[in-house]
C-alpha cells in the first residue's frame, strides 16, 4: 500500500509539472474576454440571423465605417482590451460613446463571421476569424477615428499594450493606426482609462506609453 500511495503521489506531481510546462507563454492573461481569444465569443450577444452570402471583405467594413449614420460616431469611440463586451458598453454608454460592438449591432448579417464553427460561425477555428473578419475590421475602425480617442482597458492591458509584441488587437491593428492619426492630427488625443472603476489613468502618446 505504501508503494502504491509513493506511485500515485510521484503520478500527480508529474502532471502538475507537465501541466505548467505545457502552459501557454504571452505577454498577457488570455483567461478574459478578449476580441484576442476564443473567450470573446462567450460574451457575443447571438441572434441566430441569416448569414450574409459570402464574407465581408476589407472593403465592406471600409464602406460600412464611411456611411454617414457611423460616421457620426467618429469623434466618440471606445477602444477596449480585456473586459467583457457588456461592460464595454456600459461604459461607453454611460459617457456618450460608443464601440465597435455597439455599432456591428447594425449588421446582423455579418454575425455568423465573427465566431468559428465550435461556436456556430463560419470559420473553421479563431486564428481565421481573427484573421479573416477582426483584424481588417478593427483596423477599419481605428482608421474612422476622429478627435479623442478613449481606451478602455483592464490595469493588466494597460501596461501590456506599451510592449510592441503584445498580441491584442489594440496592439496589433487600432494603437498604430490611431498613433498614425495622432501625428496627422486627425486624431486629438489618445486618453487611457482603467477598468473597472473607470478612472483616467492618462494620455496615451507612442507605443510605449
Amino acid at each position: 500500500m505504501h508503494f502504491i500511495q509513493a506511485g500515485l503521489s510521484a503520478l500527480l506531481a508529474l502532471t502538475s509539472v507537465v501541466g505548467v510546462l505545457a502552459a501557454p507563454v504571452g505577454d498577457v492573461d488570455s483567461n478574459v474576454y478578449e476580441r484576442d481569444g476564443p473567450d470573446f465569443f462567450n460574451s457575443l450577444e447571438t441572434r441566430n440571423v441569416p448569414a450574409a452570402s459570402t464574407p465581408p471583405t476589407e472593403a465592406d467594413f471600409t464602406a460600412f465605417f464611411s456611411s454617414a449614420a457611423v460616421k457620426a460616431h467618429s469623434e466618440k469611440l471606445v477602444f477596449w482590451s480585456g473586459v467583457t463586451e457588456a461592460d464595454s458598453t456600459a461604459f461607453a454608454q454611460k459617457h456618450g460613446r460608443t464601440t465597435l460592438e455597439m455599432l456591428l449591432k447594425s449588421k446582423p448579417e455579418w454575425e455568423p463571421y465573427m465566431a468559428y464553427k465550435s461556436k456556430g460561425g463560419y470559420w473553421p477555428d479563431w486564428p481565421a476569424a481573427s484573421a479573416n473578419f477582426w483584424r481588417p475590421l478593427s483596423k477599419a475602425f481605428a482608421t474612422m477615428a476622429r478627435g479623442e480617442v478613449w481606451y478602455y482597458a483592464t490595469e493588466e492591458r494597460i501596461e501590456a499594450q506599451k510592449k510592441t509584441t503584445t498580441e491584442t488587437a489594440w496592439v496589433q491593428a487600432e494603437k498604430p493606426i490611431l498613433l498614425a492619426s495622432l501625428a496627422s492630427k486627425k486624431v486629438t488625443k489618445i486618453s487611457a482609462y482603467k477598468s473597472p472603476d473607470g478612472a483616467l489613468v492618462g494620455p496615451i502618446t507612442s507605443t510605449t506609453t
